[in-house]
């Protein structure tokens, strides 16, 4: 918490004040970003939950029963079963490294906006001496 804060503080100071403009919209951006993948995140943790526990009720049930397993012949119907249940639950656990894979994109495309603000604050304002070339490289830096 205390780093995001500093990195604000710099930003904030490198540029006199002037990143505090796409500094709202950015907090709203990120506000809307983090509400949306809570929601989706928690369901899908909950689904890698759920399909996760049938895989240990079934595991329970081999070790109890593998002299009946053996006895009846039936090694390759409770190993496909235990295969299938695995690509259910490798199905569920691969959407949730799918929204965090799109939950990274977003926040380095937004990460890329305020880098393009300051640049282009910086270009924009260089004739009048506006940011020094030392606060332009902690700005960015940030």
């Amino acid at each position: 918490m205390f780093h995001i804060l500093g990195s604000l503080a710099a930003m904030i100071a490198s540029t006199k004040g002037a990143f505090l403009i796409p500094l709202v919209p950015i907090a709203w951006l990120y506000y809307l970003l983090q509400k949306w993948f809570r929601m989706s995140s928690r369901e899908l943790q909950r689904i890698t939950s759920m399909t996760g526990s049938p895989i240990f009720a079934r595991f329970s049930e081999t070790l109890s029963d593998t002299t009946t397993i053996r006895a009846f012949n039936a090694q390759t119907k409770f190993f496909s079963k235990c295969i299938s249940l695995f690509n259910t639950t490798n199905a569920a656990y691969t959407l949730v490294q799918f929204a965090q894979l799109w939950l990274c994109l977003r926040l380095d495309v937004i990460g890329g906006l305020v880098s393009i603000f300051i640049a282009g604050l910086a270009v924009a304002t260089f004739p009048l001496g506006f940011i020094p070339a030392g606060w332009l490289g902690l700005a960015l830096s940030f």
